[in-house]
């Protein structure tokens, strides 16, 4: 789409990748893309800049739990 972007590829330990078109500008992604071809995401019509606070609060009625310690369990071998 006319846009200059960098190109870089990740590859996973399965040798499979995916393939990543990032915006020189803007630093967001432009496309990715399955290397074999079996998927692709655009991101189109994204528009840069500050985002209100708001977004980073909790809801309302939003109540805050602990989790219980998670201890590693032995294993005997």
């Amino acid at each position: 789409d006319g846009i200059q972007c960098d190109k870089y590829k990740l590859i996973y330990t399965s040798n499979k990748g995916q393939i990543f078109w990032i915006n020189k500008t803007t630093r967001l992604p432009v496309l990715m893309e399955a290397e074999d071809g079996s998927m692709k995401i655009y991101w189109r019509n994204v528009i840069a800049g500050p985002q209100p606070a708001s977004l980073f609060e909790p809801p309302a009625g939003y109540k805050m739990t602990n989790m219980p310690a998670m201890a590693p369990k032995s294993v005997n071998q």
